[in-house]
């Protein structure tokens, strides 16, 4: 666990800060932003461009349960991998996020 001191002006005495947590809710927020983004993609430019993927569940459902496993790098990345072989010659199928 990593603590930040810093010098408390009203005390006149250094405090603690542990910033596991703090840590731990921005990884939380950035990951509810990038399902935002996909959301609004979903329900904006999807439904013009949407119906169109080879896989079950589609890939932006699968960007969104692999962000939510796996947080936004690994889940990222893997949504990444899908959107890439999604294509006329690439698989198509049943595909869902592998779980932990």
């Amino acid at each position: 666990m990593y603590e930040v001191l810093f010098w408390n002006f009203w005390n006149g005495f250094i405090n603690e800060l542990k910033i596991e947590n703090l840590k731990f809710k921005i990884s939380e927020a950035v990951g509810s932003f990038f399902i935002l983004l996909i959301r609004f993609y979903q329900v904006s430019l999807g439904r013009f461009l949407g119906g169109q993927c080879r896989f079950v569940p589609t890939c932006s459902q699968y960007a969104i349960e692999a962000i939510r496993e796996f947080g936004v790098l690994k889940g990222g990345y893997m949504a990444t991998k899908r959107i890439v072989k999604c294509h006329p010659f690439g698989g198509k199928g049943f595909d869902p996020v592998v779980k932990r």
